[in-house]
């Protein structure tokens, strides 16, 4: 005997990358997890940390997602569901 029956199949995304950039290069760095780049299970938390490079006079601006500034703080975590790259924008100090 047969059945008619609907089977619905779900699929949840189970690795997501997540790259830290820094522009322009010169201006600092730019790390996720302590890396520039690095593979994670969806819902895993990671952090992006950016550090200026001062000594250049250079100052942090804020992540970037595209032409989205996403914090402007240093240090920004989150849980990570989807493929993301973000950006560490530096400006200079302009004190002649």
């Amino acid at each position: 005997m047969y059945c008619n029956r609907v089977i619905t199949v779900e699929f949840a995304k189970t690795c997501c990358t997540a790259a830290a950039l820094a522009s322009p290069p010169e201006g600092g760095t730019a790390t996720v997890n302590g890396e520039a780049s690095i593979t994670a299970a969806a819902g895993t938390e990671v952090v992006f940390q950016a550090e200026p490079n001062s000594d250049d006079g250079y100052y942090f601006d804020g992540w970037y997602d595209g032409d989205s500034c996403v914090s402007t703080d240093t240090v920004y975590s989150f849980q990570i569901l989807s493929d993301t790259t973000l950006t560490a924008v530096f400006e200079k100090d302009d004190v002649s």
